[in-house]
């Protein structure tokens, strides 16, 4: 089957998105489909040829025997990066009636908070997601926001008196720490 028609909106803009990963029959795939999780995905980079995060989804889903279109329905959106355009593809999933939103960086993490409030949104690659004001805590994040956050700069203290207590006496600690790799869009 040849994929979908891209809407017409979304090919003005130049966003290049896989509308709907294989399910068959346009119909039978979104918010109508009864009885499937429905998963959001928001990239605010990448594109559905050359997107290895979105392939390990798919492929980490499938080890977990949820396959597209048989057990689950599961809809990507690109912004091709362009920030500017995650919030309309956020309530764009929102609308769909997803499950679940699935974000990668601050930006797309941000769209979907803004878009939401009940939606559960999961984030990938963020660092600092108290810091970015996505959560409440480390302790109690609050909210609909779960997900991986790297907390290098506040739990950094923490690692190394850990360290400190499984390492024999006088054993020696270096770090390597490289500001600029952290995320400059703070949202």
């Amino acid at each position: 089957m040849p994929p979908p028609e891209p809407r017409s909106g979304h090919e003005a803009a130049g966003i290049s998105w896989d509308n709907r990963w294989r399910c068959g029959d346009l119909a039978t795939c979104g918010a109508g489909q009864s009885g499937l999780p429905h998963v959001g995905v928001l990239r605010p980079f990448g594109s559905p040829q050359s997107d290895e995060a979105v392939a390990g989804l798919r492929a980490g889903l499938h080890d977990l025997g949820y396959d597209q279109g048989r057990n689950i329905v599961l809809d990507v959106r690109y912004s091709g990066n362009r920030p500017e355009l995650l919030p309309a593809l956020a309530a764009e999933l929102v609308a769909l009636k997803v499950n679940v939103i699935v974000t990668y960086g601050p930006a797309g993490t941000k769209a979907a908070k803004e878009a939401t409030g009940t939606i559960p949104i999961v984030m990938g690659r963020m660092d600092d997601a108290d810091a970015h004001g996505f959560i409440s805590s480390l302790g109690r994040p609050g909210g609909n926001i779960t997900g991986v956050s790297f907390q290098s700069g506040d739990l950094a203290t923490k690692w190394f008196e850990i360290l400190k207590e499984v390492l024999p006496p006088g054993a020696r600690i270096a770090a390597l720490w490289m500001l600029a790799a952290r995320s400059t869009s703070r949202a």
